[in-house]
């Protein structure tokens, strides 16, 4: 997700689990439905399980995780009423913050849209999925920052990491430019000094997202932790 823009500090040994896991979650790489353990995680990064234990109660706070008695930690599986909800949240929440964005954004603000917009055209093009889902999911995160109000900013980031697992279990598998160019439009309505326009895109394009997925049983893949979390 996009950085904390007032953290200064090289990350600490939970968080840089946290964001790993998080991350994972988010770009699809780990599965609704997916178990995680506690023994295995501890041995990829390099910490004690009490500290893997911290990071499953902090995934769990933000409903990335499920955390099932005496079964342990499993990725989380929303359900259907759940995804309704989560988009329909979106959807309210979002609209606001375009126009939001159309009394607050300055010059450095479109500037920071436009490097969100180049990089995820460029993992498209290079067929990157995962990591184009990722920047899209940023996206909606920096309007919400460059909107500037905090309080739905953070609301915002629970039902956008909410919303990858809902497209993770119950989304095509496909990724196309639809969605980048929607974003494009969104953008240059806002630059135009047409919020009325933005807010219509904004609406348009989230239900389209919601109208894409398909509510049917899906069962997790098999995934392999040390391969997922190699590079950390």
């Amino acid at each position: 997700m996009i950085a904390d823009s007032l953290s200064v500090e090289a990350p600490g040994p939970d968080q840089t689990v946290y964001e790993s896991i998080q991350r994972a979650i988010f770009s699809q790489r780990l599965a609704p439905g997916t178990k995680l353990t506690e023994e295995k995680l501890s041995a990829l990064f390099g910490v004690s399980r009490e500290r893997i234990r911290k990071v499953f109660q902090r995934l769990a706070h933000d409903k990335c995780i499920e955390l099932k008695p005496n079964r342990g930690a499993y990725v989380a599986m929303p359900g259907i009423r759940e995804a309704r909800e989560v988009f329909a949240s979106r959807r309210l929440i979002e609209v606001h913050l375009v126009d939001l964005v159309a009394q607050n954004a300055g010059p450095q603000d479109f500037s920071r849209l436009e490097v969100n917009l180049e990089s995820e055209r460029q993992e498209h093009l290079q067929d990157q999925f995962k990591e184009a889902v990722s920047t899209s999911g940023d996206f909606h995160l920096l309007l919400a920052e460059v909107a500037g109000n905090r309080v739905l900013a953070d609301i915002l980031k629970d039902l956008v990491a909410r919303s990858s697992l809902i497209l993770s279990m119950y989304g095509q598998r496909q990724f196309s430019l639809c969605g980048l160019e929607e974003h494009e439009e969104i953008v240059k309505k806002l630059r135009d000094g047409q919020p009325s326009r933005a807010r219509k895109l904004m609406q348009d394009h989230l239900q389209k997202i919601e109208d894409q997925l398909r509510f049917d049983e899906k069962t997790p893949r098999p995934v392999d932790l040390a391969e997922i979390f190699s590079a950390v």
